[in-house]
């Protein structure tokens, strides 16, 4: 069970190289940015779970540094944003429990690891979209 064991030094480093680029790719040093505070404190907690290669952990928490970050600067229009309904709908199955129509299961988290890292990313990338949208003065 990869999963559960340390990454190795390179996968973690890799992975750290490939978020904070990320993130610094939405940031425009000579702009201002409302940034929630607590939304703050989860992104770095974003990070851990990305670069351990929590990926579940990674799509519920970057859902949910959006909607911190929302209810203390209100939502960017996200309504019409498949990516947003997308991942919305997939954390609250994850987080949800419907007994037909399970959100994980072992065989999932074991067998689409893949599939669990694409979503993590396309949720990250989300995240700082949404993080960084309040540009100020």
């Amino acid at each position: 069970m990869e999963w559960l064991e340390y990454p190795s030094k390179e996968a973690w480093g890799a992975r750290k190289q490939w978020f904070e680029a990320l993130e610094n790719s939405f940031v425009d040093e000579r702009a201002s940015y409302g940034l929630s505070d607590q939304a703050c404190a989860l992104v770095g907690e974003v990070q851990v779970a990305f670069c351990a290669g929590a990926w579940v952990t990674v799509l519920v928490m970057a859902i949910a540094v959006i909607e911190s970050h929302a209810s203390e600067f209100g939502y960017p229009d996200l309504t019409d944003n498949p990516t947003w309904q997308k991942l919305r709908k997939r954390r609250n199955s994850i987080v949800h429990f419907q007994e037909k129509h399970p959100g994980i299961s072992l065989d999932q988290q074991w067998l689409n690891r893949p599939q669990l890292e694409a979503e993590a990313k396309e949720a990250t990338k989300l995240m700082f979209e949404v993080f960084y949208s309040d540009v100020g003065t």
